[in-house]
């Protein structure tokens, strides 16, 4: 059975400050004979972004003219190449592709704006396989959605068991890596703090306002003296808002019990989890 491999990659970039090919690309030269004086000349200082959308709507203008002129950058370089592969990914997402019977198009999702690759099949794909890939990666699905299981089946696996038991491994699945980005969160906490105070060993801990999280209060050494403040780690670091994934109500290695009601998360217990 023959198969078809869908692949949809992500564009390259050019090196910062050199302008690339495509499309949207310059495309004249200033000796090439187009006329650029007004009323025909980009305005002085037009962003890039605004240039690309003037040329797409029919402007006639050349971007290393305007480039030149107002002394582009590498700043300046690395917008146009933002704004032309958007543009190019646009005007790729217009039309679909069509195939030996398949059809694939490109649309954005009005629920959460994630693009959406739709992938239809028509009278010639019948009885042949269809892979689709994703960059470089393993395939997000092989197989014959004529004959096989559905899609969603061969994406997500089938459950034999019902609904109950589908259930339960995805709430294994949602606890399994609720786990991890706790860990996570203990680990960018360590990093943040110990970015300002090197010396820090614990960070004292007081339940939130809304009392779902929790809040720091003082940072300490490893013989518990006061050296700081969290209030001046999370004033100067956005790393350090990664505590407030913390729960109170949960038991962590890092935050071992005490004999006193007194809250400490451990830098050491929490900074071993970026070496894992």
């Amino acid at each position: 059975m023959s198969t078809h491999d869908v692949a949809w990659r992500s564009p390259a970039r050019q090196p910062s400050g050199q302008p690339t090919g495509g499309q949207f690309a310059e495309t004249s030269k200033p000796a090439s004979g187009v006329n650029l004086s007004p009323p025909g000349q980009a305005p002085e200082g037009i962003q890039p972004w605004e240039l690309m959308e003037a040329i797409r709507s029919g402007a006639v203008w050349d971007v290393e003219t305007v480039a030149i002129r107002d002394n582009w950058g590498a700043k300046d370089w690395d917008e146009w190449e933002d704004a032309r592969e958007q543009a190019e990914l646009e005007e790729a997402r217009a039309e679909s592709v069509q195939y030996e019977g398949l059809t694939a198009g490109v649309h954005t999702s009005e629920i959460d704006g994630a693009l959406v690759v739709q992938v239809d099949t028509e009278e010639g794909a019948k009885g042949r396989n269809i892979r689709i890939v994703v960059n470089d990666g393993d395939p997000v699905y092989d197989g014959n959605p004529e004959q096989d299981e559905t899609v969603e089946q061969k994406v997500y696996g089938h459950s034999p068991a019902g609904p109950a038991h589908q259930l339960d491994k995805v709430m294994d699945e949602y606890h399994r890596m609720t786990m991890r980005m706790e860990q996570l969160s203990a680990q960018v906490v360590a990093g943040a703090v110990r970015a300002e105070l090197p010396e820090a060993r614990y960070v004292s801990l007081e339940e939130s306002d809304q009392g779902d999280y929790w809040d720091g209060a003082a940072i300490l050494d490893a013989e518990r003296n006061v050296i700081g403040h969290w209030s001046d780690i999370d004033a100067e670091n956005d790393d350090a808002i990664a505590l407030s994934n913390l729960r109170p109500d949960a038991s962590y290695e890092f935050i071992p019990p005490r004999s006193d009601d007194r809250k400490l998360l451990d830098l050491d217990l929490a900074g071993q989890y970026g070496r894992n």
